[in-house]
């Protein structure tokens, strides 16, 4: 759905190169996590990639960080409650 969003030439054109900053020095192979902008300011995510994000995350507490193995069984739930940020 639209949500009132303008097209990205409309956007782009409304900055001046002075206020856009790119970060062209980032060293990819330096970078250990990459987090979602998950507070849904710049993107609307499907039940699909929701459900990616809770299970790629649920797996690595189990699997890496040495939570309860019972977690495994608990699948995502798009009628629980979602609060916005989860991570940045």
């Amino acid at each position: 759905h639209d949500m009132g969003r303008k097209p990205l030439a409309n956007i782009t054109s409304s900055f001046s190169a002075r206020e856009i900053f790119a970060n062209t020095e980032l060293h990819m192979d330096a970078i250990k996590v990459i987090g979602f902008d998950y507070d849904f300011t710049l993107a609307s995510y499907t039940n699909e990639v929701q459900r990616f994000i809770y299970s790629s995350a649920r797996d690595v507490l189990v699997d890496e960080k040495l939570y309860p193995a019972e977690l495994s069984a608990i699948e995502y739930d798009k009628t629980f409650a979602i609060r916005g940020l989860t991570f940045d």
